[in-house]
């Protein structure tokens, strides 16, 4: 068990962190053509995280799934997710730039940015620790949203923080399961928003996430697809 005082470590690890998040009020496109997005997640079979990237051109078909397995250092302490799940992003981030000569212009996690109660969800840690743009998408919130979400495709409503709108509960498809969108770092809850629904597809889970996430839980079982890229 954790003890008080590694909890106020964390709470000031974050805070710090959460300082140094910026999130920009444009409303541009956050990539343009040829740019590569990288949308990551991981499976965890004991200590090990069997972690996915998804790699695309934007706004080309994917262009390969790359994995790796890392040791997992950090235990799993309620509310600080980001430093357990963190350290072995960056690592398949690293590995991705120095192996494949790769730099994403965008990140997509699958989890938090500024939607979380310290402003540091996971993709505003990966973020800012990466100086990537980064755009969190997760299936379930931190934060509370009122109203009366519409059943139809793009309907959405906010989430809030204090009286901050911080990210949004999305409808992907009509008459299902919101998921919940919000800025990382770079990018702004409207550019966020808007690249999240195009990358929709006939589920609930955009389909970024849902490529990285199928070829990591196929990784850790030693199950590697063809378009998968297995680094060093």
């Amino acid at each position: 068990m954790e003890s008080d005082m590694s909890r106020d470590r964390l709470i000031a690890l974050q805070e710090a962190l959460a300082a140094q998040v910026v999130i920009p009020a444009s409303t541009e496109p956050a990539v343009q053509a040829g740019d590569w997005v990288c949308t990551m997640d991981i499976q965890y079979e004991g200590d090990i995280g069997y972690v996915a990237a998804d790699l695309m051109r934007w706004e080309d078909e994917p262009d390969m799934i790359a994995v790796k397995a890392y040791s997992v250092t950090e235990p799993y302490v309620p509310g600080f997710f980001a430093f357990r799940e963190g350290p072995l992003l960056m690592q398949l981030l690293q590995d991705i730039q120095a192996q494949l000569d790769l730099s994403p212009t965008l990140l997509i996690i699958d989890g938090h940015g500024i939607a979380h109660p310290r402003k540091l969800g996971l993709a505003s840690w990966v973020g800012v620790k990466s100086g990537i743009a980064s755009i969190g998408v997760a299936k379930d919130s931190l934060l509370p949203y009122t109203g009366k979400l519409g059943l139809d495709a793009g309907n959405h409503l906010s989430i809030l923080l204090d009286t901050q709108a911080v990210g949004i509960a999305l409808r992907t498809q009509d008459d299902i399961k919101p998921v919940f969108v919000s800025p990382g770092h770079l990018i702004s809850l409207s550019q966020a928003a808007n690249l999240v629904f195009q990358l929709r597809g006939p589920y609930r889970q955009i389909e970024p996430i849902r490529r990285a996430d199928h070829a990591a839980r196929r990784f850790a079982k030693g199950d590697i697809l063809p378009i998968v890229r297995v680094l060093d």
